[in-house]
């Protein structure tokens, strides 16, 4: 007898989404882009739809990658990128951090989207003294800026 096997719901909902998260560029130009939108909706300045939307993507991206932080600061305290404080990084801090660390290095832009917001962290949030549980990274982030396929 042949069984079928489910994916869970969440698991099919994520492969559903794939195809749409991957036909954005996957780098800081957008990111950026976004991200500006993101700070002018904090500000509650007005915006049209398309840039809501763009804000709305940066908040959440943002808010995924502090997440994912927070949660490896407490199984694995040795190894991490950045040291946000304890009480966590306000949504406004982190839009803030990463768009003038875009302004600021405008070079890196075509890196890949993660790279760019684990530098701005880093940069912001340095782990004081470094937590790298076997000393330095043989190479680290500011080394390998890899344009996004």
């Amino acid at each position: 007898m042949i069984r079928r096997r489910r994916l869970p719901l969440p698991a099919a909902a994520l492969l559903l989404a794939l195809p749409a998260a991957q036909s954005a560029p996957n780098n800081g130009h957008l990111l950026l882009e976004e991200c500006r939108a993101a700070q002018a909706l904090l500000a509650e300045e007005p915006l049209d739809a398309a840039a809501r939307e763009g804000a709305m993507h940066c908040l959440g991206y943002l808010r995924g990658v502090t997440r994912i932080v927070t949660i490896g600061r407490h199984l694995k305290p040795q190894g991490q990128l950045f040291c946000p404080p304890r009480a966590g990084i306000r949504s406004r801090d982190a839009v803030e951090v990463l768009v003038g660390y875009l302004e600021d290095f405008p070079e890196r832009l075509p890196a890949q989207r993660v790279t760019l917001v684990a530098a701005a962290f880093m940069r912001a949030w340095p782990c004081t003294p470094p937590q790298w549980p076997d000393g330095p990274p043989p190479v680290g982030l500011e080394d390998r800026w890899q344009p996004a396929p």
